[in-house]
């Protein structure tokens, strides 16, 4: 079992402004990243962010860090799918 938790309180209130439909399938697959930290349909994160991985939430996208050693998940961003290309992300370039 993995341990998962937010990169910073940025990234809790944005999760929290989110729908609440939309929030609680977010929570959902976020929780999920405590049994299987790359689940099926994962994928790794290119570009700045290289080494990262992203999983889908509906339009959304969930940006996350795994480390093995201590078994955790940190998430770094949840961002709509558009937002993620090159140039037009708050995290730098990307390239999902």
């Amino acid at each position: 079992m993995y341990r998962v938790e937010t990169a910073s309180r940025r990234v809790e209130r944005e999760i929290a402004a989110l729908p609440h439909g939309v929030r609680e399938r977010l929570i959902q697959g976020i929780r999920n990243l405590g049994e299987d930290p790359r689940p099926r349909g994962v994928r790794k994160v290119r570009g700045e962010m290289r080494g990262a991985w992203r999983i889908r939430a509906g339009d959304y996208r969930v940006i996350y860090d795994v480390d093995d050693d201590h078994r955790l998940g940190v998430i770094l961003a949840v961002l709509l799918r558009h937002l993620l290309f090159v140039g037009h992300s708050r995290l730098g370039s990307i390239i999902i």
